[in-house]
């Protein structure tokens, strides 16, 4: 019910922090109760900075009051299937959306300030011809204008995402071919190369990604020893572009003696189907009837149950799911069940009610520890997890203004990732509630109780408008190593003693892009350099590296130059300074 539906988005952004909670299903449109969901949504989280997407949206039927109650919060974009680019594939696959339906909801779109639009369309589909193909990007390129046309100061973007087509178990395309890898790389040239493509964004699947899909969704009991077989020698991460290996997954089929080739043929019309003992509620011979329809290129009604004006052009399909005994939605309020495909807007809505101005945000500066599994997370990972501790808390952010807000945040130096530290600083701009400002005990405790393991907060303190930033603040940082274990000291001496006494510290950095390395002097970035008794045995290394105009020296850097860093000493970040007159001021 919409009501359970509100409770959960309430619930469950509160639980976990979020600033952005979606709505998502495999056709999110057919929820008979969409409008007064989305309607009882924007009132609830527009109150709690907390943004609302949705997914898997029709491209028609979207009015101005729905898409104004999606524009709630800080969401920049929508997501729209057409499918396919040309009229005569989509009524092919039976895809009821008209070009000029769809500019018309780019055209609202835009008016209402979105700033991204993203389209979905499959290739690959049979009966499919080049010049389909090539329609995909003349409609993207015309959505595209119609959303320059209707927006004001800043169009959305329009990008373009083509999945090459995988036939599924359990539709009507589940007999169909799938087109070999040759072809799809073909098509996929075709669409790279036109001179639209440079406009659009174009985004493609990875042929070998998908032919691996086919294979496996169409596959019988025989690919459990191919699935065994690559995952024995190495298969993770599959669905990671970066981590598929599919010269593993022609091993496997070789070693199980299975010809891959087999599952993207064409399956015959009479046959039994590896699948068919699985019961989805459809009756026999539904999907046949589909396919047929398909094939012909007929478009059938959308399903549902017809009689009422909202649903007149509707008609129940007889699929066998017996979705006329349980329709699945029901508007806020009312208690009278709604036919599955409606979706209806509350009769008389009640005025949003206005949102409160938030009081003048004020500066909080914690300090806090890295430990443990903490260590291993990176900076901009702890860029996003802040802001959720904080609305764990109870604390309300301060967002910063324009196109896309961020949470205004402030950290030292940030850590290197599997560097621990003892004294971190950030600062933090919160909305203070109404009332008396919360103790710095009551902070921690609320800050303590709403993180997670590693992640210790220490002190916290609201920060004078008129004290200078913390990035102004932190010139440099101290850094204890722990020597490995059985390390000699006279060795370590003497190689602290050399290294001080060099005039330069070079240092090779690689070029973030393509260009050459560099070699940087980084001597002046060490200010002091000792060897001292380990607090738990042992000697560890402790050395302050300033910040410098030619860049700071990394602590790996140094321990690689003393000769320590196989294997990689146990780093700590103890301090921060700051410099004035050489004089250091330690923070935290």
């Amino acid at each position: 019910s919409v009501e359970g539906v509100l409770s959960a988005l309430r619930r469950r952004s509160e639980q976990g922090g979020y600033d952005e909670v979606s709505l998502t299903a495999l056709s999110t449109a057919d929820y008979s109760a969409l409008g007064p969901l989305l309607f009882g949504a924007a009132q609830d989280l527009a109150h709690r900075d907390v943004s609302l997407s949705v997914s898997s949206l029709r491209a028609i039927g979207l009015d101005g009051s729905l898409l104004d109650d999606l524009r709630t919060g800080r969401a920049g974009s929508l997501t729209f299937a057409p499918e396919a680019g040309s009229q005569r594939m989509r009524d092919r696959i039976n895809k009821r959306i008209s070009e000029d339906g769809l500019l018309q909801t780019a055209r609202e779109v835009a008016a209402r300030g979105w700033t991204h639009i993203k389209l979905y369309f499959m290739m690959g589909l049979p009966g499919e011809r080049d010049e389909d193909l090539e329609a995909i990007l003349a409609l993207a390129d015309r959505v595209r204008w119609a959303a320059k046309g209707a927006a004001g100061r800043r169009p959305p973007r329009v990008t373009c995402a083509v999945n090459n087509f995988v036939p599924k178990p359990h539709t009507p395309m589940q007999w169909c071919e799938m087109a070999p890898a040759q072809e799809l790389r073909r098509k996929q040239k075709i669409l790279s190369r036109h001179p639209l493509s440079r406009r659009l964004g174009l985004r493609l699947h990875q042929v070998d990604m998908s032919l691996l899909e086919g294979r496996l969704a169409r596959g019988d009991r025989r690919l459990a020893d191919v699935v065994e077989h690559a995952y024995r020698m190495g298969a993770r991460f599959d669905g990671w572009e970066d981590q598929f290996r599919p010269d593993l997954w022609r091993q496997a089929f070789e070693a199980a003696g299975v010809d891959p080739e087999t599952y993207l043929a064409p399956l015959p019309h009479a046959g039994r189907l590896p699948w068919d003992h699985v019961h989805v509620g459809l009756d026999p011979g539904f999907l046949a009837k589909e396919r047929d329809r398909m094939e012909q290129g007929k478009v059938g009604p959308p399903c549902g149950v017809p009689g009422t004006p909202a649903t007149e052009s509707m008609a129940c399909l007889r699929c066998g799911l017996g979705c006329m005994e349980s329709p699945p939605g029901r508007a806020l309020g009312s208690t009278e069940t709604l036919p599955a495909a409606a979706s209806p807007k509350p009769a008389s809505p009640e005025p949003r009610p206005p949102v409160q101005p938030l009081e003048e945000p004020r500066r909080l500066r914690i300090c806090y520890s890295k430990e443990g599994p903490a260590a291993y997370l990176g900076h901009l990972d702890l860029v996003r997890h802040l802001p959720r501790i904080l609305r764990r808390a109870g604390l309300r952010p301060s967002y910063s203004k324009g196109y896309n807000p961020r949470p205004r945040l402030q950290f030292s130096p940030p850590l290197p990732v599997g560097v621990q530290g003892s004294a971190e600083l950030a600062e933090l701009w919160i909305h203070p509630a109404s009332g008396e400002p919360l103790s710095a005990d009551t902070l921690l405790q609320r800050l303590q109780a709403a993180s997670f393991p590693g992640l210790v907060f220490r002190r916290a303190r609201w920060v004078d408008p008129s004290e200078p930033k913390l990035a102004s603040q932190c010139h440099g940082s101290v850094y204890v190593a722990q020597l490995p274990e059985g390390a000699d000291p006279d060795e370590a001496c003497r190689r602290v003693a050399e290294l001080l006494a060099l005039r330069t510290l070079e240092v090779i950095r690689k070029a973030k892009g393509p260009g050459p390395a560099r070699t940087i002097d980084l001597r002046s970035s060490l200010l002091d350099l000792e060897l001292e008794p380990g607090p738990r045995g042992g000697h560890v290394l402790r050395f302050s590296l300033a910040a410098r105009p030619e860049g700071t020296l990394r602590p790996r850097e140094l321990l690689a130059a003393l000769q320590y860093d196989d294997p990689m000493p146990t780093l700590r970040r103890e301090s921060h300074f700051s410099l004035e007159k050489d004089h250091k001021t330690f923070h935290g």
